[in-house]
């Protein structure tokens, strides 16, 4: 196959505010904001840049790390990604992420498979399942189904650009659905016996059931961003998750999913940044795919730096995205444990190490959550009804980490939340009164009140410090808050006739006490 299309050089990779751009110009350019495409693809490029830059230059330790800063990881990273130039064509004999071989494989299923046809239209049947597998939409981290019925424009077919089809490659490897859209009814590289009904997992950052919140702290760059997430020797070693920072695969890919080099690197944080939970090859306007190298769950001792897990659950327990909770709030607990030092709540690696380095380099700083909600059903994952992507992002100032403010977040937190309780309370009182089932709506009343109050978050989170100026913004947002939970009553509790008049007047919340600010 002719070479063409490297990474290095070639624009492919979403930039809020630019648009596509390559990996040079990631690494050359301080101005970038922020990484663009959805949750899922923010996520897997963060990690493939993480993992160039580990492979570029993992520092020994703290000093090193904070001697190395963002322009020691530039020139680095350049200089890597110039000796590694030729590993990183989309296409060619060393295509990146991708194995040649399994088209073998594929081709000797359907040279056997042609032995036994008998008729003319069961050939045709057996050639196209030998062709290169469609990749649908290339919205999502999973290839489509076979009998698909296309509800919107993420499950309609498109012609993928060359950009187009390294996001999706890149997405697939860590995020890979499960199920059995993968090469079938042929023995892998490895040599084991995959039956006609074969069943790939999940990607390891997916997670093998609802899928996986995922959380990284962030500067106000790119390169701030990977600077402040780069994890030291001493943070590898300590963490005792891995066996070493490890070999990447552009460097030396394995043979099969079993071999010397895929047990190896299995263990290792860069398998934790990059998997290669799919063997595929782009051929055509298709693409093979293959089950790839097969990785332990959360609760079996797999660790993501930027998953939030707790260990106090024998086993693991990982928190999964929820698009009725929002990851904001989360916020709390995500900085009570992993910065505070609370005795209890999810862990995440990346906040542990990355807030403190942020709130003393830079001030300012953002956290960042996110993921996508998938069903599970017969051992294949896919997006249906409320599932969907989940982000959010969240700005603070280094000060809310004091005492003080903190525990003015939480008191403000715990009001949100109360409000939310006496939401659903007065919605589901309301229709009780009328001899009504009042749960769905109770529920669909607590979620539009959180929608609302997501808008003025971040107000409140830049008004948590003493002083007239911010008690009195934090009195106008709960003043705020409190009109978004009347509306809400007022819009899904009708005041039409008698009988509705008298159950609202009875039912509508009273609010006046979450004015008061507690001393």
């Amino acid at each position: 196959m002719e070479r063409r299309f490297n990474l290095i050089d070639e624009p492919w990779l979403p930039i809020v505010d630019v648009g596509r751009v390559s990996l040079r110009e990631v690494f050359s350019n301080s101005s970038y904001r922020a990484l663009g495409g959805n949750p899922v693809q923010k996520i897997a490029l963060m990690k493939l840049l993480l993992a160039i830059a580990q492979a570029a230059c993992t520092p020994e330790d703290e000093p090193q790390w904070e001697a190395l800063g963002t322009d020691g990881l530039a020139r680095h990273c350049l200089a890597y990604l110039e000796r590694w130039h030729d590993r990183f064509f989309l296409y060619g004999d060393q295509p990146f992420l991708q194995m040649p071989a399994i088209e073998k494989l594929i081709a000797e299923r359907t040279r056997k498979r042609l032995l036994t046809a008998k008729t003319p239209g069961k050939i045709v049947e057996i050639e196209a399942t030998g062709r290169p597998k469609n990749y649908g939409a290339g919205f999502y981290p999973d290839l489509p189904s076979e009998n698909n019925t296309e509800f919107s424009y993420t499950m309609s077919a498109r012609e993928l650009s060359d950009a187009d089809k390294a996001l999706f490659l890149v997405s697939l490897m860590n995020f890979a659905f499960g199920g059995k859209r993968v090469e079938s009814d042929l023995v892998s590289l490895g040599g084991d016996a995959l039956g006609n009904r074969y069943t790939a997992p999940a990607g390891p950052s997916l997670g093998g059931w609802a899928g996986q919140l995922h959380c990284f702290p962030l500067a106000d760059s790119v390169l701030g961003s990977l600077w402040v997430n780069l994890l030291t020797r001493s943070d590898i070693q300590g963490l005792n998750y891995w066996s070493e920072v490890g070999t990447p695969l552009w460097e030396k890919m394995p043979a099969s999913e079993s071999d010397d080099v895929a047990n190896a690197y299995r263990s290792t944080y860069l398998a934790s940044l990059l998997a290669l939970s799919r063997f595929v090859l782009l051929k055509d306007d298709g693409l093979f795919y293959l089950d790839g190298i097969r990785y332990p769950k959360v609760s079996d001792g797999w660790m993501e730096s930027s998953l939030l897990v707790d260990k106090t659950q024998n086993p693991f327990k990982v928190k999964y995205v929820d698009p009725e909770r929002r990851p904001w709030r989360e916020l709390e607990a995500m900085l009570a444990y992993n910065v505070l030092g609370t005795s209890k709540g999810f862990e995440c690696i990346a906040l542990k190490v990355g807030v403190s380095r942020l709130a003393e380099k830079f001030g300012f700083f953002s956290i960042w959550s996110g993921g996508i909600k998938v069903s599970s059903n017969s051992g294949d994952q896919s997006v249906k009804q409320s599932d969907d992507f989940v982000e959010s992002q969240v700005w603070l100032h280094s000060d809310l980490l004091g005492q003080t403010e903190f525990a003015q977040l939480q008191a403000e937190m715990a009001v949100l939340e109360d409000l939310a309780k006496v939401v659903y309370g007065c919605v589901a009182a309301y229709y009780k009164a009328l001899k009504v089932d009042g749960k769905q709506t109770a529920q669909e009343a607590v979620h539009r009140f959180w929608q609302m109050c997501e808008r003025d978050v971040q107000s409140l989170l830049d008004h948590c410090s003493n002083g007239e100026e911010h008690r009195a913004v934090r009195q106008k947002l709960r003043s705020g808050f409190m009109g978004y939970a009347l509306r809400i009553f007022d819009q899904l509790c009708p005041q039409e006739t008698a009988r509705q008049l008298e159950a609202w007047a009875k039912s509508r919340p009273r609010l006046g006490k979450y004015l008061k600010e507690e001393d």
